[in-house]
């Protein structure tokens, strides 16, 4: 993990959401990140590269192996009063699962372009914290997926980070109030 720590301070990246994967073999800690570089007023999104990292272990334990996919743009969006899917996912199979999914209670929460063209969408409930990690090719079709659980944004997130794309702010602890005793 160090070297994938070391690559990603290199290039300023952001652990985005963090999320477990489920497979017939077992459940699997998977992050998306992004370095975050542009920021749209108008919907709150952030684009810029990205990675996909998945880890042998759940999201509770620490793994003893990652593998690594570089995303060559990224795009993340949080704000619960946009339910319009972003254009570029809008579209085939994968538009329409997305649109079914968002009618049940999913967001769309990050997306992604990979160097092969592959597009990916994460999305998933924030109250259940289920969701699923979709892909397809360029024009939305022949879309695959796979369930996640646990998803969520990272806590590490910067406050600057969490009040671009809509977020609240982590809750902090209250400051200490003194009572004076009267005497």
């Amino acid at each position: 993990m160090s070297k994938i720590i070391t690559v990603m301070k290199a290039r300023n990246q952001k652990s985005i959401i963090v999320a477990d994967k489920y497979t017939p073999t077992g459940q699997f800690v998977e992050m998306f990140t992004s370095n975050l570089v542009q920021v749209d007023k108008d919907i709150p999104n952030l684009f810029g590269e990205g990675y996909n990292i998945a880890g042998s272990s759940p999201s509770n334990v620490v793994s003893s192996g990652y593998c690594m996919n570089r995303l060559q743009s990224t795009y993340v969006v949080y704000n619960e009063a946009i339910q319009k899917i972003p254009g570029s996912f809008a579209k085939g199979e994968l538009g329409q699962a997305l649109s079914n999914a968002s009618q049940q209670g999913s967001k769309f929460a990050f997306g992604a372009l990979t160097e092969l063209g592959t597009l990916m969408a994460v999305r998933f409930n924030p109250q259940s914290k289920d969701g699923a990690v979709l892909a397809s090719d360029g024009g939305g079709n022949n879309t695959v997926f796979y369930a996640i659980g646990n998803a969520g944004y990272s806590a590490n997130l910067t406050a600057d980070a969490r009040n671009a794309i809509g977020l609240p702010p982590v809750a902090q602890a209250a400051a200490p109030s003194v009572t004076l005793a009267r005497r």
